[in-house]
């Protein structure tokens, strides 16, 4: 109870136990005086009884109007004690059952109230914990990374359990005022499953991105030998077979020398094609001189269409050489990137920038296309449409590089894909 209301209950005590026999006495006293007035005695006496009734009738309704009052009071404390055990009832079942751990401390760190959840995840009573600090919970680690016993935003860290083994928590304090005293709440869960989880997660991402290198690496030599193998086997035969078929086109008639002209045309066409594709599998120049001439030499291939002519832009120039799988990844994603840009989206210019500055080698690929809805395409992608996006992202990210791919439609295409390559390989100066 109020201190109001408890002055108001030993009032109403004090006019009905004291101050009232008092005002009745007070009352009849001057209900005789009054009677003393008159001269007739009859009259004396009807106004005494009168006086005498009219107290009567009043004290009936003072003394009904305070029961009034006492019962309004009465259930008024009964609703505010319902009230209070229905909340503390709500609060014991919220803190007992739950396995989040809940604590009631003193800014220095002294437990005042611990939940049951305390003996449930790491084994130790809460009777036992009220004459411990909190800090003597915490790894002394995470109380030198935390800088102080009492996170105030969501913190990872470690308690000892009753095992002295430690287990992992995620929590964070805050402070509350409770009777005039300063006081601190602490919540936090356990996570020690949670973070172990996470570690497989990742090791197992780890060894996914160190498989995938390597499948990129096995693709990727195994370009190089069919390459080589359509240049020097293919080609070569190819080439002697024309050589052989013209030497014998000499000594033919004039009616199979038309044949077998055609048949040199044709020659020519196969092995053109032969050419193209070994490029395309694997440029040796890529290997021989870098990044930077094989850029060269497929911008001077896109040039001889009529469509237009495509812009190679290298800083520093010349551009140093660069891990020998950074390079490819950067070539590949560049082939991509103009193949996608000619081909299906039809673009009249096409800008490739190649720069390297603060450790990263960064390539963009920029287009004047009619430009496409990305999400759709990604979605297309994962629905195994279409894997010249997506695999350019995967390359990049293989290598722990980051791609950005930015279009919509009508409005171009740009292709970045920045590649980790050492402080060493670069330059300190403004990129492209």
């Amino acid at each position: 109870m109020r201190p109001v209301e408890r002055r108001r209950g030993l009032f109403s005590s004090l006019g009905v136990g004291v101050v009232y026999p008092f005002f009745g006495a007070a009352w009849l006293l001057l209900a005789w005086t009054v009677a003393g007035l008159f001269q007739h005695p009859q009259a004396s006496l009807l106004a005494f009884v009168f006086l005498t009734l009219a107290f009567l009738g009043l004290s009936t309704i003072v003394v009904f109007l305070l029961d009034r009052g006492h019962a309004r009071a009465a259930e008024a404390r009964e609703r505010a004690r319902a009230h209070q055990f229905d909340q503390v009832l709500k609060f014991r079942i919220m803190t007992e059952q739950a396995r989040e751990l809940s604590a009631l401390l003193t800014p220095d760190g002294r437990f005042v109230y611990v939940s049951p959840s305390y003996r449930t995840v790491l084994g130790l009573a809460p009777e036992d914990l009220l004459q411990e600090r909190f800090g003597d919970l915490l790894h002394p680690d995470d109380l030198a990374r935390i800088g102080s016993w009492r996170p105030s935003r969501l913190t990872h860290y470690r308690l000892r359990d009753a095992g002295g083994g430690w287990r992992w928590m995620e929590g964070y304090c805050y402070e509350v005022r409770w009777q005039e005293r300063l006081y601190v709440v602490g919540v936090a869960r356990d996570v020690t499953e949670l973070r172990r989880a996470q570690r497989a997660v990742i090791e197992y991402a780890n060894q996914m991105r160190t498989l995938s290198r390597r499948l990129l690496a096995v693709q990727e030599d195994e370009r190089r030998h069919i390459a080589r193998e359509l240049h020097d086997e293919v080609g070569q035969t190819l080439t002697a077979s024309k050589i052989a078929l013209n030497r014998l086109r000499r000594g033919l008639g004039p009616d199979a020398q038309g044949d077998a002209q055609d048949l040199e045309l044709e020659l020519d066409r196969v092995l053109e094609i032969v050419r193209t594709l070994s490029r395309e599998l694997r440029p040796a120049i890529l290997d021989d001189f870098g990044l930077q001439a094989a850029l060269r030499r497929l911008a001077g291939r896109a040039s001889e269409d009529d469509r237009g002519g495509l812009v190679l832009v290298c800083d520093p120039d010349p551009l140093p050489r660069a891990p020998s799988e950074i390079e490819t990844v950067a070539y590949r994603v560049a082939q991509e990137a103009i193949t996608n840009a000619r081909r299906h989206a039809g673009a009249a210019a096409v800008r490739v920038r190649v720069w390297a500055r603060n450790g990263e080698l960064v390539l963009r690929v920029e287009d004047d296309g009619r430009g496409f809805d990305v999400e759709a395409a990604r979605a297309r992608a994962f629905a195994g449409d279409s894997f010249g996006v997506l695999g350019m992202e995967e390359r990049v990210r293989f290598l722990g590089g980051r791609f950005l791919l930015t279009s919509r439609p009508g409005a171009g295409t740009v292709v970045e894909a920045r590649l980790p390559v050492g402080a060493a390989v670069g330059s300190a100066g403004p990129g492209a």
